[in-house]
């Protein structure tokens, strides 16, 4: 799936719009150096909802964010970090899987699709259902593919 946006967007894949558990996960190839990655409990018609998102090709930062009814997260709120001396290439996927329990939400990332690496945990009760998809932010583009849904 290639995904093009010129400022944000989230698309909500059709017949998942309101899952409560769930394990979603996806490949992920950023092709230019904006914040791309999933977007889960969320609402595309308000883009409400939870962000995990990698920062593009030759970047190697990492972030976990909100957009509710106040808005986005706050610098204090933002989980984030760094893959270290490593950096997200263009010719590269990159699997990034979020498990939603109760207002329990665990964020991961993989260079293999075989090894995981939790990067994230977020306890929220804003949102306790809602879609999955995906998403870019800032503009530019991404290839995803491999998405997967499992209700638990």
């Amino acid at each position: 799936l290639l995904a093009r946006t010129y400022g944000g967007s989230q698309a909500v894949l059709g017949e998942n719009k309101n899952l409560t558990d769930f394990v979603l996960t996806a490949s992920v190839s950023p092709q230019t150096s904006y914040r791309v990655g999933l977007f889960a409990r969320g609402n595309y018609n308000n883009s409400y909802g939870y962000y995990f998102l990698i920062n593009g090709n030759r970047d190697n930062r990492w972030q976990i964010i909100k957009y509710g009814r106040k808005g986005w997260s706050t610098p204090t709120e933002i989980i984030q970090g760094d893959i270290g001396n490593d950096v997200f290439q263009s010719d590269k996927e990159y699997w990034l899987r979020v498990e939603a329990r109760g207002n329990t939400l665990e964020f991961f990332l993989s260079f293999d699709n075989e090894t995981y690496l939790k990067l994230g945990e977020l306890r929220d009760t804003e949102f306790r259902s809602g879609g999955v998809g995906i998403a870019l932010l800032d503009g530019g583009w991404a290839l995803f593919d491999n998405i997967m849904v499992k209700k638990l």
